[in-house]
């Protein structure tokens, strides 16, 4: 079986240091073993106006044109697959980077689901999310996942400020 790594960086925000170190070890172990280095990728980019930064097709574009030989691929799942022709330079994005679709089963949203660890919804999904999911818990419901990431979405300038209202009620609980 061929190790798989993945690294995903923000859709909503220019690669930084700290992100990058994680990218670099996921290829370190990858190359060392012999096997693939993914990068996934969310375009949460398609409701944004055509003078807003087009993070997702800028970072493909730069990291195709800088390593040319590495072959790139976007990892979605089905959900996302169904919306890809909605991304920004969908096109441009299938010609650096071919879509490669993971298919949710659905008896792992079921187990979550039925295990009360969807704590989350979204009211108006904006990226076709499976079942709506924005926001699950790990079985001890300590560790919380959200997409799209919450804290790019307090800000008119990054596409909403549908975010803010959770740090908000976040910090008047505390």
């Amino acid at each position: 079986m061929t190790l798989r790594v993945r690294f995903a960086p923000s859709p909503t925000g220019w690669l930084h240091l700290g992100n990058i170190r994680t990218a670099v070890i996921n290829w370190m172990h990858a190359k060392q073993a012999g096997g693939d280095f993914l990068l996934r990728i969310d375009d949460t980019e398609a409701q944004r106006g055509d003078d807003a930064p087009t993070y997702t097709v800028d970072t493909v574009r730069r990291l195709h044109d800088e390593r040319p030989g590495v072959p790139l691929q976007l990892l979605m799942g089905t959900d996302q697959f169904l919306l890809f022709p909605q991304w920004h330079e969908a096109e441009t994005l299938a010609q650096l980077a071919p879509p490669v679709v993971m298919v949710r089963p659905p008896e792992t949203l079921d187990r979550v689901e039925g295990e009360g660890q969807v704590v989350f919804r979204y009211g108006n999904n904006p990226n076709g999310s499976a079942r709506d999911i924005a926001g699950i818990v790990n079985t001890q419901g300590n560790v919380l996942g959200m997409m799209p990431h919450p804290e790019r979405a307090v800000d008119a300038k990054h596409g909403g400020t549908d975010g803010l209202a959770l740090f908000e009620s976040l910090l008047g609980s505390a």
